[in-house]
């Protein structure tokens, strides 16, 4: 899946998502319909660089196990965990891994403080 719309994409493999990282906190991710067949009615794992908020991975998971692509979302495996606020926004009986924790800092008075 990927974020960069290609002229044979369509919008009905596609889904809208928000990201602390996207100026206007709106985007859309697309999979390639050539990929359909690859995952649909499997099982699969989404791969991904960080989860935060955990929005854009509940999007992504809502979407590879909807209607359109119709695959069984295993879990994730995340190259870094940011906090934890993640977990109530993701929804129960989601497993996700990560390979390192890193903590979300805020500034706070007299310099950085710890931000759940």
């Amino acid at each position: 899946m990927g974020y960069s719309r290609k002229f044979w994409y369509t919008d009905v493999l596609s889904t809208s998502l928000s990201s602390i990282t996207s100026p206007d906190h709106s985007k859309r991710v697309f999979l390639d319909p050539n990929q359909l067949a690859l995952i649909k009615g499997k099982r699969i794992v989404i791969v991904d660089d960080a989860v935060s908020s955990g929005v854009t991975l509940k999007a992504s998971w809502d979407f590879l196990e909807g209607e359109s692509v119709g695959a069984d979302v295993l879990g994730a495996g995340v190259v870094m965990v940011q906090g934890g606020r993640w977990r109530d926004v993701i929804g129960e009986g989601r497993s996700v891994f990560g390979v390192f924790d890193s903590l979300l800092l805020k500034s706070g008075d007299g310099g950085w403080v710890v931000r759940e």
